[in-house]
């Protein structure tokens, strides 16, 4: 059974001093065993630095991501305060990949962490590098401090030794957000064949949602689209054959195009901006 294991302040590097190299003003770091010893378990050591509070505009996401965030908080995203942290590489910059909440059922903890995903990494700060082996310190753990909640034992690096985290705590502020004035029944209709991605992929069959595949459900799902103005998409639910298998396939209508970004021309060079277009994804479980 994995532990939860929550960062740890162990040290304060500060390296403001000019004429003191990196390696000679860290110290070494202490040792935290994970996991409270449970068997099979292994230790790891993590050196925690607060980040003053970073304003984030949640004009940064794209107009379906507000969209799909406002629908469901009911219309309007409170404004957020909210702690989360992240891995510092040895270069010192944060590593917005390895961002993780207190708990992934805090759904603002999660907004919190898609807004610093979507800020420019030169807005964050950067920490002094450090060099491993002249610390000697243990290599860069394999998998990312947030899936020591999962399984310590991957995150041994070569040698057996205890990986070592450089972590900022990172408060995330961002002020209400209402939902975007959108009519979702005007524009053209075109065909889906027209919808040209830039950037990001369509949901497919083959990401199929578990409990449908648990309780072997299948089906066809008729989806409708719109493209915003800033060419991310927001897709709606029209119908599902058969229709006692529909709620098995709830919320993959967010899913479809979540990441996306549509060409500003269609395949026959019209404006992308605004059209409406039907797909289809027919679930299929495998052989």
């Amino acid at each position: 059974m994995a532990v939860m294991i929550k960062p740890v302040k162990i040290l304060a590097m500060l390296c403001a001093a000019a004429s003191v190299s990196v390696a000679a003003a860290m110290p070494a770091p202490a040792q935290i065993a994970s996991g409270g010893g449970d068997a099979g378990k292994t230790p790891f050591t993590a050196e925690t630095h607060d980040v003053p509070p970073i304003e984030i505009d949640p004009a940064i996401l794209s107009i379906a991501e507000r969209y799909r965030h406002t629908t469901q908080w009911g219309g309007v995203v409170p404004a957020l305060e909210k702690q989360i942290t992240c891995e510092i590489g040895d270069d010192g910059a944060i590593d917005r990949r390895t961002c993780q909440p207190d708990s992934w059922s805090d759904r603002e903890q999660s907004l919190a962490i898609q807004l610093l995903r979507a800020m420019a990494p030169s807005a964050l700060p950067v920490f002094p590098a450090i060099d491993r082996a002249a610390l000697g310190l243990p290599p860069r753990a394999v998998s990312p401090f947030w899936s020591t909640a999962i399984n310590f034992s991957a995150h041994a690096p070569e040698g057996n030794k205890p990986p070592f985290f450089r972590l900022a705590r990172l408060t995330v502020r961002t002020r209400e957000m209402p939902r975007p004035s959108i009519d979702l029944t005007t524009g053209v209709l075109v065909d889906v064949r027209q919808i040209v991605l830039q950037a990001g992929t369509a949901l497919r069959g083959d990401n199929y949602p578990a409990r449908a595949r648990r309780e072997a459900r299948a089906g066809a799902q008729l989806f409708e689209c719109q493209v915003q103005t800033d060419r991310s998409v927001i897709c709606q639910d029209i119908s599902f054959d058969p229709p006692e298998n529909a709620p098995y396939f709830t919320g993959m209508a967010d899913r479809l195009y979540m990441r996306a970004i549509v060409k500003e021309q269609l395949e026959n060079g019209d404006n992308a901006i605004g059209v409406r277009f039907r797909p289809k994804i027919r679930w299929a479980l495998p052989d």
